[in-house]
This record gives C-alpha cells, sequence and structure tokens, in this order.
C-alpha cells in the first residue's frame, strides 16, 4: 500500500492530521495536472477542491484497487472534463472597455435606424408617380427652393407646392403608422 494510501487510511481512522498531509502533498499537484486539461487556474483550483471534498463526503469511494494518488487524478480528470463539456463561454470586459462599448452599440444602433428610416423612406418615395418623386427629391433630398426645383421641372412654384402637399400625404399613407414611428 502507498504512502497516500495509508495517510488516507489514518484518515478514516479519525486522524484529521493525515488528510491534511495528502492535501499538502497532492493538492498543488492535482491543479497542476487539471490546469493542463481546463487552462483555467481557478477553476482547476476549483475542480481540485472538489475532489478532496468528494473524498470527505464518500471515502468509500476509493476502493483500493488503483494507488490513491492515481485515484484522486482519475477523479480530477473526469471532473475537468465534465467542466469542459458543461461550461459556457463567457467572455469578461472590462468596465472601461465596456463603457466604449456601450458607446459603440448606441451609434451602432443608431446608424442602423438611420439605415432602416432610409429605406422605409426610400421605398416609400418610389411608390409616388414621377413628377411628385422628382419634386421631393429636389426640394428634400437636394436642398433647393420650390423656385429652383419648378425652374428644373420646368412649372410653377405653386405646382410644386401643391404637388409636394399631395406627396406628403400620400407618404403618410404609403408608410402608414409603423413607418410614421420609426420616422
Amino acid at each position: 500500500m502507498d504512502q497516500d494510501a495509508l495517510l488516507f487510511r489514518r484518515y478514516l481512522e479519525g486522524d484529521e492530521s493525515a488528510f491534511d498531509k495528502l492535501m499538502e502533498g497532492l493538492f498543488f499537484r492535482l491543479v497542476y495536472f487539471i490546469d493542463g486539461i481546463v487552462h483555467d487556474t481557478f477553476a482547476a483550483e476549483d475542480i481540485a477542491v472538489d475532489v478532496f471534498a468528494e473524498l470527505v463526503a464518500s471515502p468509500k469511494r476509493f476502493d483500493g484497487r488503483a494507488g490513491f494518488k492515481t485515484f484522486v487524478f482519475m477523479m480530477g480528470k473526469s471532473r475537468a472534463l465534465n467542466y469542459l463539456k458543461h461550461r459556457k463561454v463567457v467572455e469578461f470586459t472590462e468596465l472601461s472597455e465596456a463603457e466604449g462599448l456601450a458607446a459603440e452599440r448606441s451609434q451602432l444602433e443608431e446608424k442602423v435606424l438611420h439605415s432602416e428610416r432610409q429605406r422605409v423612406l426610400a421605398e416609400a418615395i418610389a411608390q409616388l408617380p414621377e413628377q411628385m418623386r422628382q419634386a421631393v427629391h429636389l426640394v428634400y433630398f437636394e436642398g433647393l427652393s420650390y423656385a429652383q426645383a419648378a425652374k428644373a421641372m420646368d412649372m410653377s412654384a405653386k405646382y410644386v407646392d401643391n404637388m409636394l402637399q399631395r406627396a406628403k400625404k400620400q407618404l403618410a399613407g404609403i408608410i402608414g403608422e409603423e413607418g410614421r414611428e420609426l420616422l
């Protein structure tokens, strides 16, 4: 029987210091072994603590068929593989980076919203009659005055004004309530 198995037997017989000696001799080697599997020192330490807690909770699991150290390392490997199988990947971010990410997210949301507004408006304008589309484009997108747009379209400024009023009403009908909320 190996030295570790003797220490474990002494622990089972009531010698608490024997278990302390076992932990002293095996704990950090077990952590190092588990860390090679999970690549996370903190998780490896937690798993190693769980292994020793299992030995305390269920001492009869060690039946002596394998060496005690082998048994402990097999338990550690099994728990490490279970950890890898069940862990969820969580990304940690520094608080200063998170504040920057929040600002970036806000800017991204605004860009997406702006893009969606433009798409909805472009689709609605595309449904207008040709002359209305031209008047809307010249006045609202090119920034021309009613007189300049009228001259470019070869019509009166009053006619352009009337056409734009009708275009606004038609656009409101095309876009509807959902579109108005977006715009």
